[in-house]
């Protein structure tokens, strides 16, 4: 290197420091010469930024105080400046420029951070108050400061199944990050939360979360979303579809290829439809076929386990081949004997006129030094985005108009490396790349029509006052990390040294001065060099190398490349299974990682036959890929500027209007060439550092301005890493699939069409029709923490089964950071598997018939002996019955054999029945269980009181149960509870079963339990199991609950939008909702989005239009038709807490209620409890009015509905007429009105008492209805009262 020259003048800086250090030796402005900060362009907030600074001078055992201040200054008020953060240090003075390395801590904005700011570097370097120079450059400040990934078990979920979430939290260096409050949010495919954990930690950089989906779900893509704060960071979508195991397989092969050309008249291809055991399959098999935007055609055939099909592509209205365009092709086989159907996978094949697709990649040179070589790489690939090979191309470089160079080159793995020698004096290079006359790949047989694919890169001119430059040739392979590297430098003159700085990941890893081993000179003005470099792990995937020397001049001469690396991670991560794993036994899974590593591990079944890129294996487990694409996000990107046209013709870097006439092109394409603009460039030495993301503060020649007009190119850049590890996909979608918003438009509604008609779902690319065989039906999700011996075992139970299963590992450490394991396959085998079919329920002393299938997966054949175990309760309709039966199956059959079986008469309950096949291999064994009901009819009769013991004196009471003569079994339980609302307890899980598909009585249920729940946490009688079973059970009923709610935000009885939107239910899902919010998250939106549907139906005298049929309308009389339905209404509002968001309309129904005409119990009661609750002047009025209608019998009170007693269900254990669900209903709210006023408490007593009697023994009453207002009315009554003590 050639040192740097004796300092020139200081540029004298327009900004006043604010901060004045005093040095400890004077340092004069001839001793101090030149001057170099490098900092990176790009700051983020919370993080510590390395800032390399140089001093260059004669001086000896002197420095300079070097301050760097970053500093905010608004856009809309100048004079307001925040400091973000400053630091500063002692920089000695050295002749060859020793780097220091200063960290800048970011800091957040203390004021106005809603304002838009501007933020400046300042740099300065003092002695004493003496300021020996200053400079400011804008920078950007990125609130991005750690990187988060999100892996679900599957992508796939049927109802019912349970997802795992494991959200992880890594720093640029891929160390675990602690943060506090981290929100995770499931919401459902309308956008509402289903489910969210709130203020998380993730002390190790992870979290795990798991959500059980109910039987009963919206089905559809559902997305979970992580939010560190307020700030979306991550987002996964997964979906939620019933699926049924196919009876037989379809399956479309194509005979023409993955891609169709000019040179194709039609499609080929076979259908094939088999069963599970290779069987084929008869009757009639119906193809679809459309082109997106200009047509569709079908046709039916016959087919007997294969069909061959031949299309013409005129038969969809195609006359020419579009430049690009996209076929959908898929089928739909009909069993001939069941009329059962079944659709195959369907098929996306790209049409495109242009066989071959060139494009210049990321790595390739956009400068050209007059002297050294250019080097570059250029990508092939198909129309279907696969790299073409051994493709012939032609590469040409045009100097100055003239071409002066020619390479023919062939394609490996899809991908041509060039370079050409550029001779001194050139002032405009481009670089042309041409496939003549391409054949398509051999493996089909034919070539493509006569076409040239061509593709140009304009290279800018390197300006350079001395004509001295350097180029950094990139290696023919990737560094290792922990190796030593040798890069070649390119020179135009002989070199001894050069600086070097590294930029990964956004942040300076290395600053040095490094020597170079001279190789040779090349030709009259090239010098070879060798640079050796360290290859660290902090350089992976990707870096940026930059180096550069000065002249005696002043002059920078600099280069940049970057360097690409081994992608390989600093925690090592080993995954393997324990040998032969056994089908429904336990199987260790060792991991191997840095001791103190916390693994989490994921264990899932593989699809079986699914495509690479589909619905079902959609990239929700985190890969190596993900990870590196994520940490190459924090730097600065290279792109490759290219555009397509025909021949080279330098007149069109002129005129834009002139390319497009002379390129010759048809008409319709005009519109695709790029528009060019004549623009100054400034290609220097500062370019380099720009490229490369960083901001260099310096008194050196760094900037060497040459003003010309240029054509500045504005087409497309391609992606960066994609390309360069060749995943040729990238370019499909960038260059041939349609991007026209009119074309696309036209595609979504001929998509909708195929769909409606043949019943599957298209996704990205490829389709799947999702089927229960290809989903993964297990799937697990467990974290460990590997101890000191560097090693961890998992215990997982793979299911009783044959497949083929994946295990994915990622592990975190506080020093070695992330690390991912290679996924580690293994397959279960069976060489046989038993089916067992048996009845769901049967009578005591029924003769029924118990099927076993026993399928061979082997190609022998084999005999198995079947035997069927014998409970107690079964016994064999003969003693000359075999129990045990020989079956001969033959390679990959099937044989049956049936028990013909029957219970004991007094056999009662589930009972469990199995089947037992033995083989020499391995013995199988299936059970099933089989409900057996006694015969005759279950009469049930239960009887209530209430005992309310005084101290020191017991309560005696006798019942008196009557028996029927003709029962055969008989059965008395006799249940004490301290409270009515404890039977609920006792009975528990009769309240925790969801209910079918009716959202009335799913409403209710779920009011019911949250009301229990509720009481049993306020007084402190519930356990942790019976809380957290309520809680799961309400986190599902909220999930399936949402399948009644229409898109105008009100619910109605019928699931997914059949019926009508329901006043009624509507109300109480809002009561429901909000007693529910206490023990499970819900979104707010939803309850409030169904009150203004609410307020939407109020009527000028506040009442309530009603609508829909759910609840019982036999309780009221003409006279309340708008009585109740308003009170329901103000009811939901008030328990919900809504009052103050809804004052006006509220006062509006209570003022319509309290000068409502009330002569029947019902609407009375409900009046007075709306009243009461809203404090309401005429509420004691309504309390006096409800009085008067209540009957008091002995020591208890009730009310009583003028309608006759409902019909009550047999079998629910309530057989006496006096329970009457409309009086029990009407005294529950009548309890509710007199527990708002406290001084009534003896009514409610005696109401209590009353209302005890009609419970069942599971705690419930007649209706569904009915109990959930009584448990409320009990739950409020339990509450007040003060002298309760529960026990």
């Amino acid at each position: 290197m050639v040192h740097p020259p004796q300092r020139s003048t200081m540029p004298v800086s327009s900004l006043v420091c604010l901060m004045f250090v005093t040095a400890g030796q004077i340092v004069s402005a001839d001793e101090l010469r030149n001057y170099m900060v490098i900092a990176p362009r790009a700051l983020r907030r919370g993080l510590s930024e390395p800032v390399s600074v140089r001093l260059f001078g004669e001086a000896r055992d002197a420095a300079v105080n070097v301050t760097v201040e970053l500093l905010a200054s608004s856009r809309h008020h100048r004079n307001l400046v925040q400091p973000l953060g400053a630091v500063s240090r002692m920089v000695p003075i050295t002749p060859t420029g020793n780097a220091t390395t200063m960290m800048l801590t970011v800091g957040p904005l203390s004021l106005h951070r809603h304002r838009r700011w501007d933020y400046k570097l300042r740099v300065t370097g003092r002695t004493g108050k003496v300021q020996l120079f200053g400079e400011t450059q804008r920078v950007d400040v990125l609130d991005k400061s750690f990187s988060s990934f999100l892996e679900l078990n599957k992508q796939v979920y049927q109802p019912g199944e349970e997802v795992y979430i494991r959200a992880i939290f890594v720093d640029r260096n891929l160390k675990p990050v602690e943060l506090e409050r981290v929100n995770i949010v499931v919401s459902d495919i309308h956008g509402f939360e289903a489910m969210s954990w709130n203020s998380l930690r993730s002390p190790d950089g992870l979290i795990t979360k798991s959500l059980k989906l109910a039987k009963a779900v919206l089905e559809g893509e559902w997305t979970v979303t992580v939010f560190v704060g307020e700030e979306q960071i991550q987002e996964a979508t997964f979906y939620v579809l019933t699926l049924e195991r196919p009876k037989f397989h379809v399956k479309i092969s194509m005979k023409t290829g993955s891609y169709l050309t000019s040179s194709d008249n039609s499609v080929r291809g076979t259908v094939t439809a088999e069963r599970r055991d290779g069987r084929p399959v008869k009757g009639h098999v119906d193809l679809y076929m459309t082109i997106f935007g200009i047509g569709e055609h079908s046709f039916t055939s016959q087919i007997e386990g294969k069909q061959d099909f031949d299309i013409p592509l005129s038969a969809v209205g195609l006359k020419w081949l579009p430049r690009k365009a996209t076929l959908l092709l898929g089928a739909r086989v009909t069993e001939e004997v069941t009329s059962r159907s079944e659709n195959s996978s369907y098929v996306i094949i790209p049409l495109s006129r242009v066989p071959l697709k060139l494009a210049f990649l990321p790595t390739s040179n956009k400068y050209f030094k007059p002297g050294l070589p250019v080097y570059g790489q250029i990508a092939v690939v198909t129309p279907d985005g696969s790299p073409a090979e051994l493709t012939r191309v032609v590469i040409s470089a045009f100097a100055d108009g003239d071409r002066i160079a020619s390479i023919t080159r062939k394609s490996s793995h899809g991908v041509i490396s060039y370079a050409f020698d550029i001779p001194l004096g050139v002032e405009e290079l481009h670089i042309e790349a041409t496939a003549p006359n391409s054949a398509r790949p051999s493996k089909y047989g034919f070539a493509f029509a006569d076409d040239e694919r061509t593709v140009y890169m304009k290279l800018w001119h390197w300006n350079s006052p001395s004509a001295c430059a350097i180029r950094i040739v990139p290696p023919d392979a990737k560094p290792r990390v922990d190796r030593e590297a040798g890069i070649e430098v390119m020179a135009s003159h002989r070199l001894r040294s050069l600086f070097m700085e590294i930029i990964s990941r956004g942040q300076t890893i290395q600053s040095t001065a490094l020597p170079l081993k001279y190789l040779e000179q090349r030709g009259n003005d090239t010098h070879a060099h060798l640079l050796t470099l360290n290859v660290t792990q902090a350089m992976v995937p990707a870096s940026w190398l930059v180096v550069y020397h000065v002249l005696d001049d002043g002059e920078v001469v600099s280069d940049a490349l970057m360097l690409y690396t081994e992608e390989v991670f600093h925690n090592k991560v080993h995954v393997q299974v324990s040998a032969h794993p056994v089908p429904g036994q336990e199987a260790g899974v060792i991991v191997e990682a840095e001791p103190g590593s916390v693994v989490g591990m994921t264990v899932s079944q593989t699809p079986n036959g699914a495509p690479k890129r589909t619905v079902l294996n959609g990239g929700n487990t985190l890969s190596p890929d993900m990870v590196f694409e994520e940490m190459m996000s924090y730097g600065s990107m290279p792109t490759a500027d290219t555009w397509t046209a025909g021949p080279y013709d330098p007149s069109i870097l002129y005129s834009a209007f002139r390319a497009k006439r002379m390129t010759g092109m048809d008409p319709k394409l005009l519109s695709l060439i790029p528009v060019f603009e004549l623009t100054d460039m400034d290609i220097d030495a500062s370019t380099a550092f720009q490229d490369s993301g960083l901001a260099v503060f310096t008194d050196l020649r760094i900037h060497h301005f040459r003003k010309f007009g240029m054509a500045k190119d504005k087409g497309k850049q391609l992606p960066l890493r994609k390309i360069q590890e060749a995943n040729f996909q990238a370019l499909q979608n960038e260059h041939f699939m349609p991007q026209d918003k009119d074309f696309l438009m036209a595609e979504a509604r001929a998509l909708q069409s195929f769909k409606h008609r043949t019943g599957c779902v298209v996704r990205d690319g490829w389709t799947e029709t999702p089927t229960l065989d290809s989903t993964g039906i297990f799937s697990s999700m467990q974290t460990l923490r590997v101890e000191c011996t560097g090693e961890g075992i998992f215990k997982t139970t793979i299911p009783d089964k044959a497949g083929r299963w994946t295990i994915n590992a990622v592990a975190l450490h506080p020093e070695m950071g992330l690390g991912i394991a290679d996924p580690v396959e293994f397959v279960t085998r069976k060489n046989f598997s038993v089916d067992l079919d048996a009845p769901i329920s049967v009578t005591g002393g029924e003769e029924v018939v118990v099927t076993a299938s026993v399928c061979n997966h082997v190609d022998d054949p084999m005999t198995v002996m079947v035997s069927l175990a014998e409970p107690e309760s079964l016994t064999f309709l003969s003693p000359d019955l075999f129990k045990s039966y020989p079956l001969d199956i033959p390679p990959h059959g099937k044989a049956n054999y049936s028990f013909v079986v029957n219970f004991l008469s007094t056999a009662r309950g589930r009972k469990r029945v199995s089947v037992l096949a033995t083989h020499r291999t391995h013995t199988e064994m299936m059970s099933t269980e089989v409900d057996v009901v006694p015969a005759g009819v279950t009469l049930g009769t239960t009887q209530s009181v209430l005992l309310c013991p005084s101290a020191g004196k017991p309560v005696r009471r006798t019942l008196e149960l009557l028996l029927h003569p003709d029962r055969m079994n008989e059965e008395i339980t006799l249940t004490t509870v301290g409270y009515p609302v404890g039977s609920v307890l006792n009975h528990m899980e009769e309240f925790l079963r969801l209910p079918g598909d009716h959202g009335e009585v799913l409403a209710v249920r779920l009011f019911s339990v949250s009301t229990v729940l509720s009481y049993l946490l306020d007084t402190g009688q519930v356990n942790r199991q019976t809380e957290a079973r309520a809680g799961e059970f309400l986190a599902q009923g909220y999930q399936q609950l949402m399948r009644y709610r229409q898109m105008s935000g009100a619910f109605s009885s019928l699931a997914n939008g059949v019926e009508k939107e329901d006043l009624r239910l509507t109300a109480f899902v809002i009561r429901t909702l909000s007693a529910m919010q206490r023990f499970v998250p819900l979104d707010s939106r939803v309850i409030s989005q169904a009150a203004k549907w609410l307020l939407a139906r109020q009527m000028e005298d506040g009442s309530f239009s009603d609508s829909g049929s759910a609840f019982n309308r036999r309780l009221e009389n003409p006279a309340a038709e708008r009585v109740v339905p308003t009170a329901l209404v103000v009811m939901a509002l008030l328990e919900a807490n809504l009052r103050v968001q809804y004052e006006s309309a509220v006062s509006s129904a209570l003022a319509f209620l309290s000068g409502a005409e009330l002569d029947k119990p019902y609407p009375a009661a409900l009046t007075a409890y709306c009243l009461g609750l809203a404090g309401h002047p005429s509420s004691v009025l309504a309390l006096k009015r409800l009085n008067s209608h209540s009957i008091k019998e002995d020591d208890t009170v009730h009310w009583e509905s003028d309608i006759s007693d409902l019909p009550i269900p047999a079998g629910r254990g309530c057989s006496s007429p006096a329970r009457s669900a409309a009086n029990v209903e009407t005294t529950a709210f009548a309890i509710l009105a007199h527990a708002v006023h406290p001084e009534t408490e003896t009514t409610s007593e005696a109401a209590v008492r009353w209302l005890a009697t009609q419970m069942s023994a599971y705690g419930g009453f007649s209706s569904t209805q009915d109990t959930a207002i009584a448990l409320q009315a009990l739950a409020a009554y339990g509450l007040q009262d003060r002298d309760f003590r529960p026990d």
